[in-house]
């Protein structure tokens, strides 16, 4: 991960500044609970298979703080059967970035996706999207 964000600073995707401060912001863990229990957003991007999202956004669910959205960035499964065991459903989305990141332009790279909702998708989960 640190190379990858080095690596988009040297071909001008990201100023050194930003690098250096989204190296400052990114924590490692092997611990589901540890590593999300403070975040605001939580984006799954496990492999493409919904039993296995539903199991990992089940564990996640359980470990964050209330008000933290959940996200998939799935680009092939539907988002309603991913969030069918979720409790707050109000509170998931679909977050889509490009892929690999380092490839695409800096237009491109500072838009970085796009948001799909599902029907359950209350207004507190939409003006979290929404902000600058």
């Amino acid at each position: 991960m640190y190379r990858m964000v080095r690596l988009s600073s040297l071909n001008g995707l990201v100023e050194e500044a930003g690098t250096e401060k989204v190296l400052k912001n990114i924590a490692l863990s092997t611990n589901v609970s540890e590593a999300v229990s403070k975040a605001d957003l939580v984006i799954e991007a496990f492999v493409e298979n919904v039993e296995v999202k539903q199991k990992l956004l089940d564990r996640v669910e359980n470990a964050v703080k209330s008000g933290t959205i959940l996200a998939t960035n799935t680009s092939s499964l539907k988002l309603t059967d991913i969030a069918a065991n979720l409790k707050h459903k109000e509170l998931f989305g679909g977050l889509h970035f490009f892929n690999p990141v380092p490839k695409q332009n800096r237009d491109a790279f500072k838009r970085f996706g796009n948001i799909v909702n599902i029907r359950h998708f209350k207004p507190q989960g939409y003006a979290f999207w929404m902000k600058d």
